[in-house]
């Protein structure tokens, strides 16, 4: 990718209000950067750096706030945002349901980041037995007393599950909000049965739109990049180099305009699925990247 003129930085810049730390790449560890792109936060005037490691590149917020994990836990207008997605989440859950049903037909489902537990109610419906993390207390809270959901506010390291105790876990708009990667994930894959998947979805730095805006050095809106909840931004590159540090096996892959899934049926729809899903897939064209992984099988024996 290339990365925004030098000459634009005279009109940002990083405000000093609040706890600021400096972070090397979560995924191979280097500290050689160059500059993506600035953008705006979505609720100040504040404006954030995003870096590309150099090394492997990732992207991401650099530097950035250290107290965001505190700011998740507390933030009041999660709750509200999750009740105004009630009916369509409803919807955009199915597609990552269908997914797991390649792989799993039954068993127990972690969801990380659960919100008040859209995922779960649709994973219950199909004889799951479901559980739930969520940082944000009012979101655990309100799953656990109106859906009657098992949700355990605050971090998986803290909460009270066993090693190799879940067939699936997912991480639905998750993993990009942490603030280490793969310190999660070395988590999620402990708790994950041997023959367990783990299903990740998450927004893809390669999305077409993105790559044209960035391609003409325009400047990145907030909305785009939203820096204050996306401290990462993944590439098919990038998430597939994550799961191979942390010892994961990437067995299912998805990132077209379109999903195979929803092309079902019709001579159109199979137009779609045979052409333009498989083009727009390999060229990592879509606006999510959706990942299933399996522990390397060298993890699972003994």
């Amino acid at each position: 990718m290339t990365t925004l003129p030098q000459s634009n930085a005279s009109k940002w810049r990083v405000t000093a209000d609040g706890p600021w730390e400096k972070v090397p790449c979560n995924v191979c560890g280097a500290d050689e950067t160059v500059l993506f792109a600035r953008t705006k936060d979505l609720y100040s005037q504040r404006i954030y750096t995003i870096v590309r490691c150099t090394n492997c590149n990732l992207v991401y917020v650099n530097p950035r706030r250290s107290d965001f994990e505190e700011g998740y836990a507390t933030n009041e207008k999660a709750l509200p945002y999750f009740l105004s997605k009630m009916h369509s989440e409803s919807s955009a859950f199915f597609f990552p349901a269908s997914v797991l049903l390649k792989f799993k037909q039954r068993g127990m489902v972690l969801d990380v980041g659960c919100g008040i537990g859209h995922f779960l109610l649709e994973m219950r419906k199909r004889s799951f037995q479901v559980y739930g993390i969520e940082l944000n207390q009012q979101c655990a809270e309100y799953g656990r007393e109106h859906f009657g959901l098992e949700i355990s506010p605050g971090t998986l390291d803290a909460a009270p599950f066993g090693d190799k105790q879940f067939d699936v876990i997912t991480l639905l708009s998750t993993l990009e909000h942490l603030g280490t990667p793969q310190e999660l994930l070395r988590n999620v894959k402990r708790v994950l049965k041997d023959d367990g998947v783990i299903l990740m979805s998450l927004p893809n730095i390669r999305y077409l739109l993105l790559r044209i805006v960035h391609l003409m050095r325009w400047d990145m809106h907030s909305t785009m990049l939203d820096p204050t909840g996306h401290l990462y931004y993944f590439s098919r590159e990038t998430l597939r180099r994550l799961c191979e540090v942390v010892g994961l096996t990437v067995v299912y892959e998805e990132c077209g305009l379109v999903s195979s899934l929803r092309a079902e049926g019709s001579f159109y729809k199979n137009i779609v699925k045979k052409i333009v899903f498989p083009i727009s897939n390999y060229m990592e064209l879509g606006s999510m990247l959706t990942f299933v992984c399996k522990k390397n099988h060298s993890d699972t024996i003994g």
